[in-house]
């Protein structure tokens, strides 16, 4: 510490009286003794706790994904820093009692000085053995004065590496919290989309069904109108330009075509379907939309 001694005149005082004072600047030493090993033991099991806790187990360990990540992670932090809140409040409450002994060591031995100095000139020989004993005193607390530094030293450089520690694993989970809620707005979007597709197909199936009995209803009407027209005896229509030719009859023998219905192929091709199968598949199901958006989606 360094301090300096200042010597002031004071009245004698009884050479057994700087006997005890010497005595319990001895007593003092050895509590200060027993503070530093105490605290030398602590630093070591801070210092095997620090090597042996593994942060990033614990964090790999949760899943990102999890609704609760967050909350992991910081129950992670949290554990980190109790983990070795205990042997940090054992180093500090150390510490303060070895400030508040070597104070209390300085202040006994300035008091033991003055009482040496005021009876040096008849007690010469009590006060040399003394001198002596301060001696070893000061210097020893010297030593343990430089043992005190080490260990504010190492505790000094561990706590910033817990505080890193402990920012590095918070970044970590707020990177991940972050990309979590970004996968969800992708899913929420993809699924919203995905819905409004299968409304949509719906809503043109619909409409097409509409328009196709629309159709069926007028195919059926005109059909009635012309129910006077002529048929060949296998059931084939004459067509009116045959039937003015006496004695000629025309007969059909190809496969009736289905006609596709341009609006559904144009619904159907919106939804980003080739117009190649969207046709094929109206043919074959007679422009029904429903089965045929079966046929595209299976």
């Amino acid at each position: 510490h360094g301090s300096q001694i200042q010597i002031v005149a004071i009245p004698k005082i009884p050479v057994g009286s700087i006997v005890a004072r010497s005595r319990r600047e001895c007593r003092l030493l050895v509590e200060l003794s027993t503070l530093f090993h105490e605290r030398d033991v602590t630093l070591n099991m801070l210092r095997e706790e620090v090597q042996n806790y593994d942060i990033r187990q614990k964090v790999a360990e949760i899943d990102p994904e999890s609704p609760t990540a967050s909350q992991e992670y910081h129950q992670a932090v949290v554990m980190a820093t109790k983990s070795f809140s205990g042997i940090a409040y054992d180093i500090q409450l150390n510490v303060d009692k070895q400030v508040e002994l070597l104070e209390t060591i300085l202040h006994e031995n300035e008091r033991f000085m003055d009482a040496r100095e005021a009876n040096a000139s008849g007690q010469s020989a009590a006060s040399d053995s003394c001198i002596a004993m301060i001696e070893d005193a000061i210097e020893e607390i010297d030593q343990l004065t430089k043992h005190l530094k080490e260990g504010r030293d190492f505790y000094n450089v561990v706590i910033p590496k817990l505080e890193q520690l402990k920012q590095q694993v918070g970044d970590a989970s707020v990177r991940l919290t972050v990309e979590r809620c970004e996968y969800e707005d992708k899913a929420q979007d993809s699924e919203d989309r995905r819905r409004q597709e299968l409304e949509d197909a719906r809503m043109a199936a619909s409409l097409a069904d509409n328009n196709n009995s629309s159709n069926n209803n007028s195919n059926n009407q005109n059909a009635n109108a012309a129910g006077g027209r002529a048929h060949s005896p296998r059931g084939d229509v004459i067509p009116s330009n045959a039937r003015s030719q006496p004695g000629v009859v025309n007969v059909s023998h190809a496969e009736p075509q289905v006609r596709v219905d341009d609006e559904k192929v144009a619904s159907l091709v919106a939804m980003d379907f080739d117009p190649d199968k969207v046709v094929a598949a109206l043919r074959k199901y007679d422009n029904n939309v429903e089965q045929a958006l079966n046929e595209l989606l299976s």
